[in-house]
């Protein structure tokens, strides 16, 4: 499930391809892989960029899509994990560059951080989504964050 930044809370749809909702800054976050899809390697990095700076944010998973439902100032495309909680990886700060990355090694980081429940297997399906606050210029919808 991709959440095109289409249909947002607030009339905020994205400016640019493969963002996500308009932010504070006028376009839409993006995040980026790279790596293999190999598990084996655990090669995979994230980089959650476009983000309004000096903001915190995070890039949260789970094993099953939700159809792009409004949450915030964005829309959600992961359902919480196991009993609805979300599987999060550590907080970042997007800087002065509007960059936060992850990688290499999430797939022992997730399985670290949250044991069996974050368990990522060769032949699994995984979803991916950042996470960030937007209090700095006013968020599109007043939420205060955005996906």
């Amino acid at each position: 499930v991709y959440c095109r930044g289409t249909n947002c809370p607030c009339g905020n749809d994205a400016t640019g391809p493969d963002e996500g909702c308009a932010t504070s800054t006028g376009s839409g976050a993006r995040l980026l892989p790279s790596g293999t899809a190999s598990v084996a390697a655990d090669d995979l990095v994230l980089t959650l960029d476009q983000l309004p700076l000096e903001q915190f944010g995070l890039v949260y998973l789970g094993p099953m899509p939700e159809g792009c439902a409004q949450w915030g100032d964005g829309l959600r495309g992961i359902q919480p994990g196991p009993p609805g909680s979300f599987l999060r990886l550590p907080t970042g700060n997007a800087g002065f560059t509007g960059d936060i990355v992850y990688g290499p090694g999430i797939v022992a980081q997730a399985q670290t951080l949250h044991g069996s429940a974050a368990t990522i297997v060769a032949g699994s399906t995984w979803y991916f989504q950042g996470y960030f606050r937007d209090t700095q210029g006013g968020s599109p919808c007043g939420f205060r964050f955005n996906l």
